[in-house]
């Protein structure tokens, strides 16, 4: 039996190989298509404010980037029952070394405050990840389809998923762009915020039909080797008045920047200002596996909005242990507060990632 001591033991030699990995990895040799050409392929004009992200285009597998990531959060139902399912599959490529693919799934039973995690990694050369349509597979599940429909599965010793998600109203574009500044490196971010879900679950043996609605996030780009050391807070936020909500609050050295993007039911983009989350999060719980000291509570307040917004998970303990040392924070959460003067509710992913030590 595997005791919370040998977790232990066995997360410090993860982190310290991880460690050695960074150690020896330059910046990545291989270039990633130059934004201006990027944004060409996306919007297909050279006219107008650029868009670097297009729904269909940028689904397929890249090349030359250190962080090729796709990421699915689903709120759903079984009868009397509430999953919050999370789905990721996640190619890191060292500039120097062998690339390595996450497959990852998470199911939380917040009636019965029941939350299980499963991840795996594998060599490039166990997986498919095409850069011709969208279709990544490894031996734990994997996605195929297109922007208006997708099929996505995870097959895990406890976790078993088989959904197919359907594509309603418009894309998310990061900044209302899809480019986003990362500790000094480019990378590319928009979601599909508002995707009707419907498939199956098993989770130890027992099953559900479920329906809902889905969150999906694509990402890629450079990332430097000291990420893992570095700290930031996402968050996916849907609300029940349609509004669709991403939001980075990003640690460097003594800085703290915090800054959203609301999609509106029609499409409009609004770049917001968000104070500091430091200031409003509360709650702090301290991992028992990793000493990691999360908080679980914050409150976000967006002045150009009027905007306040309490955000708590449904159970506290939702910690992803990666098996190389890549550990974070992905809540399933409740959302209740204000916005321009109204009272507003809806759910969220908060994801803590780096050094919460």
């Amino acid at each position: 039996m595997t005791t919370v001591a040998d977790q232990k033991k066995d997360i410090r030699s993860a982190e310290k190989n991880i460690d050695k990995l960074e150690e020896r990895i330059p910046m990545a040799d291989t270039p990633m298509i130059p934004p201006a050409a990027q944004a060409v392929a996306a919007s297909r004009s050279t006219k107008g404010a650029p868009l670097f992200v297009a729904a269909d285009l940028d689904l397929v597998a890249k090349t030359g980037v250190q962080m090729d990531s796709w990421f699915f959060v689903s709120h759903l139902t079984s009868g009397s029952d509430r999953l919050d399912l999370l789905i990721h599959y996640m190619r890191l490529t060292p500039p120097q070394g062998n690339p390595v693919v996450q497959a990852m799934a998470s199911v939380l039973d917040s009636v019965g405050g029941k939350f299980v995690v499963e991840e795996r990694n594998y060599q490039d050369s166990e997986t498919t990840l095409s850069t011709a349509s969208l279709n990544v597979q490894t031996p734990s599940g994997g996605l195929n389809g297109d922007a208006s429909a997708m099929h996505v599965t995870a097959c895990f010793q406890r976790i078993n998923i088989n959904l197919t998600l359907a594509h309603q109203g418009p894309l998310l574009a990061a900044l209302g762009t899809g480019i986003i500044p990362f500790y000094g490196d480019i990378n590319y971010d928009y979601a599909l915020p508002s995707m009707t879900t419907s498939g199956s679950v098993v989770v130890d043996g027992k099953p559900y039909q479920v329906a809902g609605t889905s969150w999906f996030d694509r990402q890629w780009g450079r990332m430097g080797p000291s990420f893992l050391h570095k700290k930031w807070t996402w968050m996916g936020i849907c609300l029940d008045n349609g509004i669709r909500i991403t939001l980075s609050d990003i640690f460097e050295g003594d800085q703290e920047h915090a800054f959203a993007t609301m999609l509106h039911p029609d499409g409009r983009h609004e770049i917001v200002d968000v104070e500091p989350l430091a200031k409003g999060s509360t709650s702090i719980w301290k991992s028992a596996t990793t000493g990691r000291r999360y908080p679980t509570k914050w409150v976000v307040s967006i002045p150009m909005l009027k905007a306040r917004l309490c955000i708590e998970p449904f159970v506290r303990e939702q910690e992803v242990v990666s098996p190389i040392g890549e550990h974070k924070y992905e809540g399933a959460s409740s959302v209740v507060g204000q916005m321009e003067d109204k009272p507003v509710t809806g759910h969220a992913i908060v994801e803590l990632v780096g050094d919460w030590n």
